[in-house]
């Protein structure tokens, strides 16, 4: 696969917006500080036009990864909600002023932004190119997977002290750029092994919101076990549920989780079935658990 590494001001802002729509703390307590009041005006005025903020920033954060925030990316994000046929020149106009007040917020928090990704990027891509070919090579073997050629990997400044998103669609990822593994069993790069994993789902199945649950969880045994393979990490129950409770952003259970995902696992490695058909039975069980 070959990996195009871009770092990204306008994906960094959203990234932070989002984290703080989800409720998320920052890592920088000073830094949330600073951020509080202009996100908090920002969040209402999205709230206010009838959107779920959640869903806002995630829709967004593709787009502004790869190009500068603009009226048509709000404009395309408020229109794709449920229930939002159109939304008001006003709505979209004061949206967008605020989100121009939350990106100078941003800048004036973290300047030279982009000197820090630059310098932050090469080790980590350097980490990467030791190792992670490898994990990807053995996760094609473990689920018969056709390997993806090329994939875009966005690097946002690491607020939370390490994490990431696949954007299936979009067929790219974001991921904080770290310089050390805020979890000594879950290196950072095996989190990057797992986000450009779940981009091998065919774009033709992904239907609903758990068909895009469903990618990041059928490649977390795969990813684990691959990332073994390398030697990175020891794959066991405990390294899988501090996965799902570390790399998953929806709630769930991760004790129930982790034990319906190796039961699902081993059935599959029992022979018994394909993988695509090993991926319908696991969105079968997941209806219960999400």
């Amino acid at each position: 696969m070959h990996l195009h590494w871009r770092p990204t001001f306008d994906g960094t802002t959203t990234h932070i917006a989002a984290t703080l729509a989800r409720g998320k703390p920052l890592a920088d307590a000073q830094m949330g500080a600073s951020l509080t009041e202009p996100f908090a005006t920002l969040h209402r005025c999205i709230v206010n036009s009838g959107v779920d903020p959640v869903a806002f920033w995630r829709q967004l954060m593709p787009l502004t990864c790869q190009k500068s925030l603009n009226d048509k990316q709000i404009e395309a994000v408020l229109h794709a909600q449920d229930g939002v046929s159109s939304a008001s020149t006003d709505s979209l106009t004061s949206i967008h002023k605020l989100c121009d007040a939350f990106q100078r917020a941003v800048a004036q928090a973290i300047p030279d932004m982009t000197e820090h990704l630059a310098m932050r990027g090469g080790p980590l891509r350097q980490h990467w190119e030791a190792r992670g070919p490898g994990m990807l090579a053995e996760v094609d073997r473990l689920t018969n997977s056709t390997a993806l050629k090329t994939a875009t990997i966005y690097l946002v400044m690491p607020v939370r002290g390490g994490g990431g998103e696949a954007h299936l669609h979009h067929r790219t990822v974001h991921l904080e750029a770290v310089l050390t593994n805020s979890q000594e069993d879950l290196p950072e790069i095996t989190r990057l092994a797992w986000l450009l994993s779940q981009l091998s789902m065919p774009a033709s199945s992904l239907q609903q919101d758990i068909d895009l649950h469903l990618a990041g969880l059928a490649m977390l045994i795969p990813t684990l076990l691959a990332a073994e393979h390398v030697e990175l990490t020891r794959f066991n129950e405990s390294v899988l549920q501090s996965a799902v409770y570390h790399w998953l952003d929806y709630p769930c259970d991760p004790k129930d989780m982790t034990v319906e995902l190796l039961q699902w696992w081993k059935t599959y490695q029992g022979g018994s079935t394909t993988w695509p058909r090993a991926l319908q039975a696991l969105k079968r069980a997941l209806i219960s658990l999400l």
